[in-house]
């Protein structure tokens, strides 16, 4: 029992189980007989069977083998582990051996796992007459030296089972996938050479039907090969085959235990730079050097100040051309009256890094744009931001034009809508000039999509007691102006709202008293669909009809019934018209239309009025950090070439080195876009990230820039201020060899034994880079300060950690120390392949580990004693994931 997983020796069912001679695990083993018996009339007949058994093997199912580790082409592979095939069918090793186990657990498999070493005289061919490849050993090869000794194939080959060990019987009887076989190749790999690895059988027999041939009937079944008694060639049928090659020596651990802190390391983080002539200025008599932070800095650094003396000096010279570039105008047109080339175009100017998104028209005497320009080491930073962005620019731009897409139809669209916009604005202002009642009726079809507050206006009016039938079209056509109604309103109360007057339906009664039969029950019906229910008039006529009406059929349409008084909307409900007015708004409602057949125009298109083109802002989600890194590693950690292999050390992270530098690299794409006539906005912000950060992919460094606070400085203005975060950079082999080792960090706390790790309080990476093939970049959202701590203060820190990804299994045994010729293994985690043999001369020559023999032979450790059965030898060369953790103190 491993814990975490079952090792059993061997697994045996169906008619397998009826052999019981235990197998004397070497020499020949006879065929296996049964007895079998059948009943004819009454009379049972029993005779001796022989069972098929290897030599009936012409090959395995495909599914078979279910995986290959190393896997088939791997590179780089550690020497130090076996080679592994796992088998879908936990008994198949075995199946075909005609022997029981011995009383230790000890059978030999029918067939081997061998790995042989890519050279001349060994070759895996095909051949036409049989079905198999073949495997063949021949001279200058020799066939002792690349196959095992099969008197121990027993040790080599397991069962491994993941299901509780009460269960693992069903789990074998329903084909549970978590019980499986294994066979292990115990060959010591030499590093960097090319081996194949093979599926072979491990009887005579089987070996004769895999070439094609018939073996013998009955005939005792013999190892395939003796290595003490073997020829010069060798032909073996193959199973299953795939290559792969080593690698240098020493597997995850190994590697790990290689690094080391820098001790006594130079200062990173800091150029030199010489400002005292820059080009466009008087040059300085002598050099002045100051210290240009990069992206990752150590702890200890300390950049040289800028001499005041040159400080003066360079200001005085660079704020004319600076104020220059900031006040030039954004756009220069020639036909404007009074342009003067030589006044308006300055010949040249350094970059204004930061002008256009700030909006500042003259230089700021403090705040960041001021010190991105007049501040030489802030202003090479942003440069080089600039220089990031100009070595990448076609790709860029191109991006750029896939984000805007189809440009032309969203410009063409965007002009019809702004005619639309301003026709209808034209009509809506000689709406908006008409009296309530008449912009009410107007509108009467618009009503039920019009807001009025918390409701439409058609429900407004109707709340309001307002009848629906003076807004009809019959209505409005008897009472427009200049109709006898409409004269007789004017005269009588010269109110603009006497259209909605129902108190003066009488007063329509009676212009067309004259008119006889259907015409006067017509105007009767219309006044009292006009007059709401209950409303009391003058005219007996009237109220007389609207008594028949109560009496008699209904209106088509119901008519509300409202108080006594509150009839005339130019009173009353001069709300809904204002209403109306307030919503008879068209760039509103074609900007919602435009946006709803395009919606990617959705941000471009602000409240208000429909602008005359488009400004677009693209974004670019990748961090700089990898365009950077194409101008060379030394502008990410100034000195890392310095750094020795196989060394670790801390860093910081420089906020304001990330500010600058994204404040460059948005200057230079805006006026990169604007120069290839990009409907640029140049206020846009496209760059918002330096890293690429892995636990959130969103997060970004820098914001709009346009919301940058112009009298604060860029580490003010960026989202952490004065917080930075830790990194840490690594360079060794473990980073070439395990890229997708798993870096972390851990709080420490006291414990009985000194320092320790929290448990479960793992700190994951936030970022990660390259520098090159073998040096990498982790970040952590610590602040450097905490997770160095001061011990001696009772502030405990941080651990960087690194371990292996937990994958499969591995086999294997660690890399020979010394000292490990004379010693046993203190635990089967620390056992080496120095512990099989006394000396180096006797590990040169060994070619394959021993299970019985060697200097481990009946070695007992943890339960597992080694020689004991395949199941022991499994558990005792198990490489469990390493892990290893290094204060952060110790890597300043």
């Amino acid at each position: 029992m491993s814990g975490e997983l079952t090792f059993l020796p061997f697994v045996r069912r169906g008619i397998a189980m009826v052999s019981t001679r235990p197998d004397p695990l070497s020499g020949p083993l006879p065929v296996a007989t049964a007895e079998a018996s059948v009943t004819i009339d009454g009379r049972q007949v029993t005779r001796t069977i022989e069972l098929q058994g290897a030599g009936e093997v012409a090959g395995i199912g495909v599914g078979q083998v279910v995986r290959c580790d190393p896997q088939a082409g791997s590179v780089d592979v550690e020497p130090n582990y076996f080679v592994v095939c796992e088998l879908a069918a936990p008994d198949l090793p075995w199946m075909m051996t005609p022997a029981a186990p011995t009383s230790s657990g000890q059978l030999r498999p029918w067939m081997v796992l061998v790995v042989v070493r890519r050279q001349d005289g060994v070759a895996v061919t095909t051949r036409s007459t049989i079905d198999l490849q073949v495997l063949t050993i021949e001279s200058p090869a020799v066939p002792a030296a690349e196959l095992p000794d099969l008197t121990d194939s027993w040790a080599w080959v397991h069962v491994q089972a993941s299901p509780p060990t009460g269960d693992i019987a069903a789990a074998v009887t329903s084909g549970d996938r978590g019980v499986f076989a294994r066979l292990m190749c115990p060959r010591r790999l030499d590093p960097e050479t090319a081996y194949v690895a093979c599926l072979v059988p491990a009887f005579d027999a089987a070996v004769d039907r895999g070439l094609g041939g018939e073996p013998d009937s009955g005939a005792d079944l013999h190892p395939a090969w003796d290595t003490a008694a073997m020829g010069e060639r060798i032909e073996l049928p193959v199973y299953h085959s795939w290559e792969f090659s080593t690698g240098e020596g020493g597997d995850f651990e190994t590697l790990c235990r290689r690094l080391r802190r820098d001790i006594g390391g130079a200062t990173m983080g800091l150029h030199a730079m010489n400002v005292g002539d820059p080009g466009m200025i008087t040059p300085s008599v002598k050099p002045v050097i100051v210290d240009m932070e990069g992206a990752l800095v150590t702890l200890d650094a300390e950049p040289r100040p800028w001499p005041e003396p040159h400080r003066t000096t360079f200001t005085d010279d660079m704020t004319p051309l600076m104020r220059a570039a900031i006040a030039a105008p954004v756009v220069v047109a020639k036909e404007l009256p009074g342009y003067d080339p030589l006044a308006d175009d300055p010949v040249l100017t350094p970059p204004a890094y930061g002008a256009w998104p700030s909006a500042l028209t003259e230089l700021p005497s403090s705040g960041w744009v001021h010190g991105v320009n007049m501040v030489p080491v802030h202003r090479a930073m942003a440069g080089l931001g600039a220089a990031a962005v100009r070595a990448n620019q076609e790709s860029l731009v191109a991006a750029a034009w896939d984000q805007a897409g189809d440009l032309h139809g969203a410009t063409s669209m965007l002009n019809r809508a702004r005619l639309a916009a301003e026709i209808g604005e034209s009509w809506a202002r000689r709406v908006r000039a008409l009296p309530d009642a008449d912009v009410l009726q107007l509108t009467s079809m618009l009503h039920p999509v019009l807001n009025d507050g918390a409701t439409s206006v058609r429900t407004s009016l109707r709340s309001a007691g307002v009848a629906a039938g003076v807004f009809s079209s019959s209505y409005l056509r008897r009472t427009r102006p200049g109709s006898t109604l409409w004269r007789d309103w004017q005269r009588r109360i010269n109110s603009t709202g006497a259209r909605l007057a129902v108190d003066h339906a009488d007063t329509m009664l009676r212009a067309v008293r004259a008119a006889e039969g259907a015409e006067v029950r017509a105007a009767l019906t219309f006044a009292a669909y006009v007059v709401p229910a209950g409303t009391q008039t003058s005219d007996p006529t009237l109220r007389d009809f609207t008594v028949a009406l109560a009496l008699g059929p209904r209106p088509r349409r119901s008519v509300p019934s409202v108080p006594s008084g509150d009839l005339v909307i130019g009173g009353g409900s001069s709300g809904q018209a204002a209403a109306v007015r307030t919503d008879l708004v068209p760039h509103r409602a074609v900007r919602a239309s435009t946006i709803a057949r395009m919606p990617a125009l959705g941000s471009a298109l602000a409240p208000g009025a429909l602008p005359s083109s488009l400004s677009l802002a693209p974004t670019f989600d990748d961090g700089l950090y990898w365009d950077l890194l194409g101008l060379g590693a030394e502008w990410i950690v100034p000195g890392i070439g310095r750094l020795e292999a196989n060394r670790v050390r801390l860093l910081s992270v420089n906020e304001r080195f990330i500010g600058a530098f994204l404040v460059g690299a948005n200057t230079e794409i805006v006026r990169e876009l604007r120069w290839r006539d990009y409907p640029i906005d140049l206020r846009a912000t496209c760059f918002h990230r330096f890293f690429d950060y892995v636990a959130d992919p969103g997060r970004d460094d820098i914001g709009e820039l346009s919301m940058w606070d112009t009298e604060r400085s860029i580490l003010d203005n960026m989202p952490g201020g004065d917080e930075t975060m830790t990194a840490i950079v690594v360079r060794g082999d473990v980073v070439r060899r395990y890229p997708s080792a798993h870096w972390f960090m851990q709080p420490a706390r006291l414990g009985a034994g000194g320092w320790e790790p929290v448990e479960g309080a793992v700190v994951e990476v936030s970022f990660l880079g390259s520098l090159d093939a073998q040096t990498a970049v982790y970040g952590f959202d610590i602040d450097p300060e905490k997770a160095r701590g001061d011990r001696g203060n009772g502030k405990p820190g941080y651990f960087v950690g690194v371990e292996e990804r937990v994958g499969a299994p591995r086999f294997g045994l660690d890399d020979a120390k010394k000292a490990d010729f004379t010693g046993r293994p203190t635990s089967w985690d620390t056992a080496s392949w120095g512990h099989l043999v006394a000396s180096q001369q006797e590990l040169d020559a060994l070619t394959h580990a021993r299970a019985t023999g060697s200097r481990l032979d009946r070695v007992a450790r943890d339960d597992t004693t080694w020689g004991r059965n395949a199941a022991h030898i499994a558990r005792a060369t198990w490489q469990r994931p390493f892990r290893m953790l290094i204060h952060a103190d110790v890597l300043i």
